[in-house]
């Protein structure tokens, strides 16, 4: 299971996230921690990904890998739409 700072190292950094023949590059941009669940077995928090594609991806879980670790394997993150600015769509993850 991945923990905030295995992020916390790839803030702002792009990850791919992979669909089939090809990809979509996304940028994380934003990590925050959340209230922990009372009986948490770990740290929550939230990544927010911001990708310049016009293309909106539906709320799934896709195969990710950062492009900053060589031969690193793809890691399933549930990504979700929420919203457009100027600089593109941007997605959330959660992890609790």
């Amino acid at each position: 299971m991945p923990e905030v700072q295995d992020y916390a190292r790839a803030a702002d950094q792009v990850f791919d996230v992979l669909l089939g023949d090809s990809s979509i590059a996304m940028t994380l941009v934003e990590i925050d921690k959340l209230s922990p669940h009372p009986g948490a077995m770990r740290e929550a928090f939230s990544l927010i990904f911001r990708s310049e594609s016009q293309l909106v991806l539906p709320q799934r879980t896709y195969s990710m890998r950062n492009r900053s670790i060589e031969n690193a394997e793809p890691v399933g993150v549930f990504l979700v739409p929420i919203g457009r600015d100027a600089k593109g769509v941007r997605y959330q993850a959660v992890f609790n």
